[in-house]
């Protein structure tokens, strides 16, 4: 987004695609133009989550899921609220098919620190699901 509020401007991008970008560099990125993005406790959340989301897709575990996990994808508009969402949802599940490895990893993942980081992005869920409508 920096780039549109640059004197030497040369396009101003889509406002939902302005949105996604936040989100995702909340979530993967370490620095933006050289200063560090804050988001340390968030980030480890997310890279946790999306470790176990992508081995149990990999070992083809989540047919003994309530519901199918999503990976991430930096091309899926709000992908991290996605991913995060369908996990927590099926948090209390996963210990039953996580191997021991992965469950060191579940263990570091707060749940109330989960479910708080899917409510404050399920309003950015709604308005780029908004902005993105065709009609």
């Amino acid at each position: 987004m920096t780039c549109t509020f640059n004197t030497d401007c040369k396009r101003i991008a889509c406002s939902d695609h302005c949105i996604n970008k936040q989100l995702q560099h909340t979530f993967t990125t370490k620095t933006i133009d050289g200063k560090l993005v804050d988001c340390d406790i968030a980030q480890e959340l997310f890279n946790n989550v999306k470790t176990i989301v992508s081995n149990i897709h990999r070992l083809h575990k989540q047919q003994n899921l309530s519901k199918k996990l999503i990976l991430y994808s930096d091309t899926r508009f709000n992908g991290a609220y996605a991913m995060l969402n369908v996990f927590s949802s099926t948090f209390d599940e996963l210990v039953q098919i996580l191997d021991s490895k992965l469950l060191t990893t579940y263990s570091r993942i707060n749940d109330d620190f989960l479910l708080d980081k899917c409510r404050f992005l399920l309003p950015f869920d709604t308005v780029i699901e908004a902005l993105s409508d065709d009609r």
